[in-house]
């Protein structure tokens, strides 16, 4: 098991998988019953979960489960981590329901090991507060989204680690709400908090300023976020690379920014470097493109320039039409 669990970090999966299997053999020895055979099925499906093979791991996981309620197993790290994983797996594929009475469990079992206000519950409150935000349930999700934040604020340690995804994901509950004014100065604090721990050029800083631009952008103060998308423009393509999805999503959050500043010039460059990277990243029929084909479609008409707009919008519909898109708007967002 130790030898299969480094071989794990290294991401070696074939030798982890030789390891576990090899464990899975001597622990069947000890009765089907025993916590060490469930730790075996886990950690296979934890190899599996990483190589993306076959159900991801949801058989193992579910048989490590399964042996811990035939032990009448006490609440324990491990098996919580075990309901965890397989609520995981069944929210991927839409068994909210079954996703959700699992996370419960996962989180019940913390709070008895634990309490009911120690960072151990941070993440299996997040967890299942995402589950509930997946089934459209977000006044409950908020509640336990904000019990997360308050343990993660009052336990202070590692404060950019775990309070931080704690306020964007509060803040991202609100903006699928359409409440972006109360979303903005959460991905503020966020952003300020990245800032202070890991500096102005850092990743995650630049993720927490696409969120406040694109935050600020959708509540219709688009000359605050154009200046936090310039930096997390910058930062992208110094880190990730001048042709990355980052990027593109970047420059199309620009576009539109100048599009309703009615700077049209600076619009339409943005537009246009936006397409070709994601046509160069996705190929010319890709879905993410329906959305910045539209909006720079009505950019375009706002000016007068018919024939341009049509033929972008013509190239959008026929987009729609191949990739079975409804009417809707495609969601640009990273």
């Amino acid at each position: 098991m130790d030898t299969g669990k480094k071989a794990l970090e290294a991401k070696n999966y074939g030798s982890a998988e030789a390891m576990f299997l090899a464990a899975r053999a001597e622990a069947k020895r000890f009765g089907s019953n025993d916590l060490r055979l469930a730790q075996t099925f886990y950690q296979l499906a934890n190899v599996q979960f990483n190589e993306k093979t076959g159900d991801k791991g949801e058989a193992n996981y579910r048989q490590a489960v399964e042996i811990c309620e035939r032990a009448d197993a006490p609440p324990s790290a491990e098996f919580a981590n075990f309901l965890n994983d397989l609520a995981i797996l069944q929210g991927q594929q839409g068994r909210y329901a079954a996703a959700e009475s699992l996370y419960r469990r996962a989180l019940e079992m913390r709070e008895q090991l634990h309490g009911p206000a120690r960072p151990e519950l941070v993440i299996p409150l997040s967890n299942l507060a995402s589950n509930l935000k997946d089934q459209k349930r977000y006044g409950e999700a908020e509640l336990l989204y904000r019990r997360a934040l308050a343990i993660a604020e009052k336990n202070g340690a590692g404060e950019a680690s775990s309070v931080g995804p704690a306020l964007r994901k509060l803040a991202s509950n609100s903006m699928v709400q359409k409440r972006y004014d109360e979303a903005a100065p959460l991905f503020t604090r966020t952003r300020k908090l990245y800032e202070d721990a890991y500096g102005p050029a850092d990743l995650r800083t630049a993720d927490a300023l696409y969120d406040e631009a694109y935050s600020l952008f959708c509540a219709g103060r688009c000359a605050e976020s154009e200046p936090l998308s310039l930096r997390a423009l910058e930062i992208f393509q110094k880190v990730r690379g001048p042709k990355h999805a980052d990027v593109a999503a970047t420059l199309s959050l620009l576009a539109v920014n100048y599009d309703i500043l009615r700077r049209v010039p600076e619009a339409e460059q943005r537009f246009k470097q936006a397409l070709a990277m994601y046509v160069e990243l996705y190929g010319p029929e890709h879905p993410v493109l329906v959305a910045v084909l539209e909006t720079y479609a009505a950019c375009l008409r706002e000016v007068g320039r018919q024939n341009e707009a049509k033929s972008l919008a013509l190239r959008a519909a026929a987009i729609r039409k191949k990739n079975s898109l409804n009417t809707a708007t495609v969601d640009g967002q990273r």
